[in-house]
């Protein structure tokens, strides 16, 4: 039998540290503008397919455009459609932030409202995303009781 010798890694003693750290960040600068790249194709690939759903839906007549906006109720309006942008950028502030520790946890958040408040419970960001996340909340609940009140 063939006797195995223990070793504690190996030594290249032709391998220049400042050149391969060199290397090591170029490579890291690569995937960082690589991701970057991805990120910025695929926010711009949703963003045509959610104008061209609009275009057609506003063309065949699906949705129609006012000619009119009733003054008397835009402020209840603003608030309800900035509630629910709010409460929808908050999540996915959230599922982004929490994508790289739990990436199942993250889908959850993203699709289940209110998973973030135990999703992101141990996480340095809790305060601000779910801070964000209530006050949106608020503002479609305060504006869903003025727009009530109101007629």
């Amino acid at each position: 039998m063939r006797r195995v010798e223990p070793t504690i890694g190996t030594f290249d003693l032709t391998r220049d540290p400042v050149e391969f750290e060199r290397a090591r960040a170029a490579a890291e600068s690569r995937m960082f503008w690589n991701s970057v790249r991805d990120w910025v194709g695929l926010v711009v690939a949703f963003g045509m397919l959610i104008g061209g759903a609009l275009w057609f839906a506003v063309h065949q007549g699906l949705i129609q455009i006012p000619d009119r906006i009733d003054s008397e109720a835009l402020p209840q309006r603003v608030l309800i459609v900035g509630g629910f942008a709010l409460v929808f950028l908050s999540q996915l502030v959230g599922a982004i932030a929490l994508i790289g520790r739990n990436p199942v946890a993250s889908l959850k958040c993203l699709l289940v409202p209110g998973y973030g408040l135990m999703a992101l419970r141990r996480e340095t960001y809790y305060r601000p995303v779910m801070g964000s996340w209530l006050a949106g909340l608020l503002a479609v609940s305060a504006g869903t009781i003025w727009f009530g009140l109101a007629k």
